[in-house]
């Protein structure tokens, strides 16, 4: 990326605000697809903007000073990854701030689509080491680096990882509630609002496939690095937002019941209240902490059944703290009444026309921390309650 703009300011120098005429086959000045490589010298060399996008030899990394656009959080973030290479120069297609030299856009190897590469002769044999790469991102997402911490530490402000317990509730219903020939399959099983993936990776000791979803993937980048390296890291901060890092935690699966099981987990970004048509057909479905920060708590109920098997098993864990993003209107649901017996409107939601009923013999009670940092968090006792789909 650096010789590339060492270049484009020693031959071509104007940006795209400053030309009158662009100087290569861009901002769809000239021609409306790619042409010959030789009909744009740049100085003495050809297509130095323009025509295609270039792949440079070293991966996506921040600038210093970098922050997360919170209106736009998973553009950048997601590829400081070590894996998605920079690219240069624009094409015949990019106008706007696309053609301007400072543009950084990112994408894997495998992307071809109006993109190719520069030959360039070294003067030397070394190569981009790429793994410092991958770690680029740690430390500057404290958001993301929370939702890390609270997936993999053994315990979060004093309180032992909710996790591993939600799985277990959640597992253990399945076994003692489930259908016999849902139960003897076990084929797919969703945790939603999941984060780093620490549930989502439990439950792939049993079950053949696991989807995680969350509402942004930027969220899911450490699940994602999971599932692809085996590994992960975060850094656990002294403050949420300007604190210095601490130290550096990688988490690998190797060390987890898991281990060999892990690469059965896959994750995808969506909304619990409308999920994609290929989210269905689920055995068993989690729901932690998901009522108290969806938009319309009262819809996901009955559309998570929806999405769920006969005989299949809905398990519920929530504080019913409701978060800012809820639209909590009494006249939406009795569920946001002040006084509400949130449990008995869940079963309600859910029970009431014959479409489930509720196997839980007593309501579980677990205690979650959730952090806003290494030594500060918000501890909330959650209430778990676990229905079969009849019908």
């Amino acid at each position: 990326e650096s010789e590339w703009l060492l270049l484009r300011d020693r031959f071509v120098r104007e940006d795209q605000n400053e030309w009158k005429k662009a100087p290569g086959n861009v901002n769809l000045e000239h021609f409306a697809s790619s042409c010959p490589v030789d009909m744009f010298a740049q100085g003495p060399l050809y297509d130095i903007v323009g025509n295609v996008w270039q792949h440079t030899a070293n991966p996506m990394y921040p600038y210093s000073g970098y922050r997360v656009q919170p209106y736009y959080d998973d553009f950048s973030l997601p590829t400081f990854d070590g894996r998605h290479m920079s690219m240069k120069g624009g094409a015949w297609i990019s106008t706007g701030n696309e053609a301007s030299r400072d543009a950084r856009f990112a994408f894997r190897r495998h992307f071809y689509q109006f993109i190719g590469i520069r030959y360039i002769e070294p003067m030397s044999d070394d190569e981009v080491d790429r793994e410092p790469f991958k770690a680029v991102n740690v430390g500057l997402d404290p958001e993301v680096e929370a939702t890390t911490h609270f997936a993999f530490a053994k315990s979060v402000c004093g309180v032992p990882n909710v996790n591993t317990q939600m799985a277990e509730i959640a597992l253990s219903a399945f076994r003692t509630h489930a259908s016999a020939d849902v139960a003897s399959s076990a084929q797919r099983a969703l945790d939603l609002y999941c984060g780093a993936g620490r549930i989502t990776f439990e439950l792939t000791s049993t079950f053949n496939e696991v989807v995680g979803s969350d509402f942004t993937s930027r969220k899911l980048m450490p699940a994602f690095a999971m599932k692809e390296r085996g590994d992960t890291s975060y850094v656990a901060r002294t403050l949420p937002v300007d604190g210095a890092p601490t130290e550096r935690t990688m988490v690998e699966a190797k060390s987890y019941p898991w281990a060999a099981t892990y690469e059965r987990a896959t994750f995808f970004q969506a909304d619990p209240s409308n999920m994609h048509a290929h989210m269905t057909n689920f055995d068993l479905i989690v729901a932690f902490n998901v009522l108290e920060n969806t938009h319309s708590p009262h819809l996901v109920p009955a559309h998570l059944l929806s999405r769920l098997n006969v005989g299949g098993i809905l398990v519920v864990g929530s504080s019913f703290v409701w978060g800012e993003v809820c639209n909590v209107d009494v006249a939406h649901s009795p569920l946001y009444a002040p006084d509400a017996d949130h449990l008995q409107v869940l079963r309600d939601l859910l029970v009431a026309d014959g479409a489930a009923e509720e196997v839980s013999t007593d309501v579980s009670s677990v205690v979650a921390a959730f952090p806003d940092s290494l030594s500060t968090g918000s501890v909330r006792n959650i209430k778990v309650v676990a229905f079969k789909k009849l019908k």
